[in-house]
């Protein structure tokens, strides 16, 4: 039993013994390599990772003139701009214009309606002025008749005065000439009296015939300028009430008044501007008027500035300028009111049409500018990325910005003329991080 028992416990002393000579030599093995890797290290030098270069697109700083443009839509509407109706009721006999778009001049008659009553009433009116003109002659004669009674009865007097004097004549003579000449002076009072209620009569006469031709007048319609008909909503054999016209909305006008004539040289639009820009808006400012929900590109055509790469026209343009600015904020909207009027190019419009209005604001000759696309902003603050070709590297620079332009901005400071400046692949960028100018764009990767 005992020697059983040893057996084991030998073996398990063996096994340990074995366990730690393994050991010792693992450690030994592992300082030798470290110690051999150390030495290399120190002998050479150390390797640096190399950044790879990115491919960026740029774009040169340039000096060029740069216009701020204001954005605003609104309705074209004909400067003179004429709602002609009939003032009375009537059967409608006359109407000149077949049809809309005929052109007019002024004092022409457009349409009439049925006027034999109204006539009547100014021949009757014409008959009483001549009445009361033949009574004024009347009564002009009686009081000349009545002045001379006066005169000889006054002389009368004179002569029954010096007779009195000279005792060749009564007292009750003189009473009596005296008696004739107070009858005398009160007929000339009687006789003016009635000359002036007659010449009254006349001015009462010719008030009844100025109203008569008023109204005969109001029986037709004539042209107050030289124009085009827009709108003709009557037609002969109608039977016209001035009821019939509702005023409450243009649009409820215009297809109830008789007749709407325009003059096409001249139009104006009235658009609303955010009152935070009211500033930037002044009466004169050039305004460029385009057809409404036109492109940018078209835009851009049309002004033709230093911005643009085309000579290309657009579709059509109009010019105009600001006419007025109203100094009220709309209280619904809070809006300010602009009045646009054209100086150019008003062939190009129609009454009623919808059309898009850039207002001309600040403005420079010679600016230096960068397109947005080399723009970065981090916490509201622009900055870009400069090349530095030297180097093949960006520099991170902030610039203060100016004028604002449809495809450029103003660059006022933090870059200087002909700097390149990063566009596409600026957002991989960092500052000091290499980069390798493309020659052409790269493609469109996006999906």
């Amino acid at each position: 039993m005992a020697e059983a028992h040893r057996v084991p416990s030998t073996s398990r002393r063996r096994w340990v013994q074995w366990f730690l000579v393994m050991l010792a030599a693992v450690f030994v093995c592992a300082a030798l390599v470290y110690g051999t890797r150390r030495d290399a290290d120190q002998d050479e030098p150390p390797v640096v990772a190399r950044a790879k270069a990115q491919p960026v697109e740029v774009v040169t700083a340039r000096r060029a003139p740069i216009q701020a443009w204001l954005f605003a839509e609104g309705t074209a509407r004909s400067v003179q701009r004429e709602y002609l109706t009939f003032e009375m009721a009537g059967r409608v006999t006359f109407v000149g214009p077949e049809k809309p778009g005929e052109r007019v001049k002024k004092g022409q008659v457009l349409a009439q309606l049925d006027k034999r009553k109204y006539q009547a009433e100014v021949e009757t009116a014409l008959a009483a002025l001549e009445e009361a003109r033949t009574n004024t002659t009347a009564a002009n004669a009686t009081v000349r008749q009545s002045e001379t009674q006066y005169e000889v009865a006054r002389r009368d007097l004179q002569r029954i005065e010096q007779l009195v004097a000279n005792q060749a004549a009564t007292q009750t003579e003189l009473d009596q000439a005296r008696a004739r000449l107070a009858e005398a002076e009160a007929a000339v009072e009687a006789a003016q009296a009635r000359a002036l209620a007659v010449q009254a009569s006349i001015a009462a006469a010719e008030a009844r015939l100025r109203q008569a031709q008023v109204t005969l007048e109001e029986t037709e319609i004539v042209s107050p300028i030289d124009g085009v008909v827009a709108y003709l909503n009557v037609e002969e054999g109608w039977y016209f009430t001035p009821n019939i016209v509702r005023t409450t909305s243009e649009a409820e006008a215009l297809v109830t008044v008789p007749m709407v004539v325009i003059d096409p040289s001249q139009y104006e639009i009235r658009v609303a501007i955010p009152s935070f820009d009211a500033g930037r808006v002044e009466v004169g400012q050039p305004v460029i008027i385009l057809p409404g929900g036109s492109s940018e590109s078209e835009v851009l055509l049309a002004i033709q500035d230093d911005e643009l790469d085309s000579p290309e026209p657009a579709r059509w343009t109009a010019r105009g300028e600001v006419y007025s600015v109203n100094p009220a904020v709309n209280p619904g909207g809070r809006s300010i009111e602009i009045e646009i009027r054209t100086t150019d190019g008003a062939e190009q419009l129609r009454d009623g049409m919808f059309v898009a209005c850039w207002i001309a604001t600040e403005q420079k000759s010679d600016a230096l500018i960068a397109p947005f696309d080399a723009l970065l902003y981090e916490e509201n603050q622009p900055y870009v990325f400069v090349v530095d070709q030297e180097a093949n590297a960006v520099h991170r620079q902030p610039v203060q910005l100016g004028i604002r332009g449809l495809r450029s901005q103003e660059i006022v400071a933090g870059v200087e003329p002909n700097a390149l400046l990063v566009t596409h692949g600026r957002y991989r960028l960092v500052d000091g991080a290499p980069v390798r100018v493309l020659e052409s764009p790269p493609p469109d990767t996006a999906p």
